[in-house]
């Protein structure tokens, strides 16, 4: 078991190489636009004041966890290396660090989101680490700082992999509640279908690093 880290400020990342089991980011961003113009056509009374583009994704709270048929050493060295992040996370384009693993507290890594049609280049570092348990990472730098927390457990069958993606709500009052709850469900779903689909990510990238 690894030592646990914590301090207070995190990182994520993501590289560009694609693997087969997953589509190119360019067709997950023009099916992200795609949702986004739904989404903001179901419910144009929802914000009194929108945001600067119709297509800004503010981060709402979300979780998901999916069981994958690896042990937790498996599935912790697949989510600690940026290439693979943007299997995980919706809208992340691409992410670099500068060192290969394992991390350190206080390691950045570098990247770039683009949702609904909006780039933002981000920079993180971890402010949790417990190998191969978890870890936490937070954006320092960003349009929208968010922070996540990954917690891997040995289950039955495998390792459950549980992700939370959470942020500061955006808007206020009685109608900004409302937003921040459809921003939620749509990122919810969006995050869910990127975790029906990670268990066959592992395999592959499993079986070309075995």
């Amino acid at each position: 078991m690894g030592e646990v880290r914590t301090c207070d400020t995190a990182s994520l990342a993501v590289g560009s190489h694609t693997p087969s089991c997953y589509p190119e980011p360019s067709h997950v961003e023009s099916k992200l636009h795609h949702v986004a113009v739904d989404a903001v056509a179901l419910s144009p009374r929802i914000l009194p004041n929108p945001p600067e583009s119709p297509y800004v994704l503010h981060m709402p709270d979300v979780t998901s966890s999916v069981v994958i048929s690896h042990p937790v050493t498996i599935v912790w060295d697949y989510i600690s290396r940026p290439e693979n992040l943007y299997t995980i996370i919706p809208g992340v384009v691409s992410a670099t660090s500068a060192k290969q693993p394992p991390y350190e507290l206080g390691d950045l890594w570098h990247g770039v989101n683009r949702t609904f049609g909006i780039t933002d280049e981000w920079t993180g570092t971890f402010t949790h680490l417990d190998p191969p348990n978890g870890m936490e990472f937070k954006l320092t730098e960003a349009r929208v700082p968010v922070t996540t927390r990954d917690t891997l457990e040995a289950v039955s069958g495998g390792t459950r992999y549980t992700l939370r993606i959470y942020g500061d709500p955006p808007f206020g009052g009685a109608l900004g509640r409302l937003a921040d709850a459809l921003n939620s469900a749509l990122f919810q779903w969006l995050l869910n279908r990127n975790f029906a689909k990670l268990p066959s990510c592992v395999d592959a990238w499993a079986a070309d690093h075995s």
